[in-house]
């Protein structure tokens, strides 16, 4: 007879992620062990069974969940009623503020995807790209050039954007000059004008010393 499920299942599958996602970010998917796991949730291994068969069914749930948040934030701000400007403006500051909430996440992402199976890698893929399509079609929207409209030039630049944002984990740490909110308004502006452009300045001047950038 299979074991019912408490009241705090959810609670506790979610925790598991948590705890996973530290540990993947830390040690690398290949050290970590559901003993390590166990030990970090403070439960047992065989209540971590309970929940889920093997550390690769962790790794793909926590993905998945990432990924799938990502879209539907991304889509969403997508959708606003705001001019392309604004728009572009208000889901660089989103994705920096989801990136630095969820890095160990993020970190996981970057680095053991390929751990799993060619399906789940391929569902992950997927649905990234959903998520590169609709700010590749963004971009699109920003400029009325013929050029930048084409396929593959507005992908490649809504990935230069991606590409500014994604790989923050590798050297973005708090405590610095520069806050998140501040970091993803001069990108904005960067990527809008230009690094000539005056109003950089402006966001620069006086920026928040509780949190920020140092480059390792």
């Amino acid at each position: 007879m299979a074991r019912p499920r408490s009241d705090d299942y959810d609670e506790k599958r979610q925790n598991i992620i948590d705890e996973s996602s530290k540990l993947f970010a830390t040690v690398g998917f290949g050290t970590a062990s559901i003993s390590m796991i166990a030990s970090k949730c403070g439960i047992s291994k065989a209540l971590i069974y309970h929940y889920y068969k093997d550390k690769t069914q962790i790794l793909f749930d926590m993905l998945k969940n990432h990924v799938d948040e990502l879209n539907h934030l991304i889509s969403e701000a997508l959708e606003k009623d705001l001019n392309p400007e604004e728009k572009l403006k208000f889901v660089t500051s989103l994705l920096m503020d989801i990136y630095m909430r969820t890095r160990d996440r993020h970190i996981v992402l970057m680095n053991e995807i390929h751990s799993l199976a060619p399906d789940e890698q391929e569902y992950l893929k997927k649905s990234q790209g959903e998520m590169i399509h609709g700010f590749s079609e963004l971009i699109a929207d920003l400029h009325g050039s013929k050029y930048l409209k084409s396929a593959g030039t507005k992908t490649a630049v809504g990935m230069m954007l991606l590409g500014s944002l994604n790989w923050t984990y590798t050297w973005f740490r708090e405590g610095g000059a520069m806050s998140a909110e501040q970091y993803a308004e001069v990108l904005s502006e960067i990527f809008l004008s230009g690094i000539q452009s005056k109003k950089l300045a402006q966001l620069t001047r006086n920026g928040s010393k509780a949190s920020g950038a140092k480059t390792k």
